[in-house]
């Protein structure tokens, strides 16, 4: 039999062959089977009947066609995709978890903007230049460019309830200091106390989440909607400040005091919620 172009010979008496190409005689008479339809199983796909005849090499692309034995369909033979727990497997509790969180990232913005508000009530009673207010203002953030780094380290030692717990606390602390401030420096130090317990909150926070939901979906939406809680503690302190809370206390510490009440409210509703213990199921494996 003479040579086609592009057929390799096989080394028997001429005969050409290859990929998915059978041999002359009685091999023309028998249908491509993979080994593992020999065995009477289709990777991922079924079972299909055991048949007769000998294996034929395949391109790595190509795996038995399910329905049809014998023929090959073109794909990955190894594709994997995202799989989420089934809807049984799901921890319900994991949505009162996650309030807590928001409770405690939505404190976070309202004490973290307590002070832009009524920033001349605060200057006139310290008697703070707008140089001396700017750089009291910016002060937690300087903070936290240096203890964000470790603070991830911090919650894996300490755990995600007790972390975001003292985190909390730091940051009650921060606003609590600041109404008792007497002058800049006090004052300063009042603000800085900020940077020291916001990481410890941010770098738990997708800890959390990552901890109590196991569909992949949930994640995403819970991962975005924290998000949003320092904002909205944000702009709800810098509406309600002047409006409702200075006309009410008369104060801008009371105020401040007031507006710091609220992550004493949210570490209390943390710890209550956090009491119970995340599913096995849903923890990431260690490593």
């Amino acid at each position: 039999m003479p040579e086609l172009p592009g057929q390799p010979l096989d080394g028997r008496r001429g005969r050409t062959g290859g990929i998915e190409q059978a041999a002359e005689g009685d091999d023309q008479e028998r249908s491509f089977q993979p080994a593992a339809a020999r065995t009477g199983r289709v990777l991922g796909e079924g079972v299909v009947p055991l048949r007769a005849g000998p294996a034929k090499l395949v391109h790595a692309d190509r795996i038995a066609h399910p329905a049809r034995p014998g023929t090959v369909r073109v794909g990955a033979a190894w594709e994997h995709r995202p799989v989420s727990a089934p809807a049984a497997d799901r921890d319900p509790y994991r949505w009162a978890v996650f309030s807590g969180l928001f409770g405690l990232y939505f404190a976070f913005g309202v004490v973290a903007m307590s002070i832009p508000p009524i920033v001349g009530e605060v200057r006139a009673d310290l008697g703070l230049s707008r140089g001396g207010m700017g750089l009291a203002l910016g002060a937690w953030q300087l903070v936290y460019i240096a203890t964000a780094p470790p603070a991830g380290r911090v919650v894996d030692r300490l755990g995600l309830r007790r972390s975001l717990a003292i985190g909390a606390l730091v940051i009650l602390a921060s606003g609590l200091a600041r109404a008792s401030a007497g002058g800049l420096v006090g004052f300063w130090s009042a603000i800085a106390l900020f940077g020291i317990g916001g990481p410890l909150i941010s770098a738990g926070a997708p800890k959390v989440v990552s901890t109590w939901f196991s569909d992949e979906h949930e994640r995403r939406f819970a991962v975005g909607a924290y998000n949003t809680a320092p904002v909205l503690g944000g702009m709800a302190t810098l509406v309600l400040s002047n409006s409702v809370f200075m006309p009410l206390t008369g104060s801008w510490r009371l105020t401040v005091a007031f507006e710091s009440a609220a992550m004493l409210v949210a570490v209390t509703a943390w710890l209550v919620v956090t009491r119970r213990k995340p599913p096995t199921a849903a923890m990431p494996a260690p490593g």
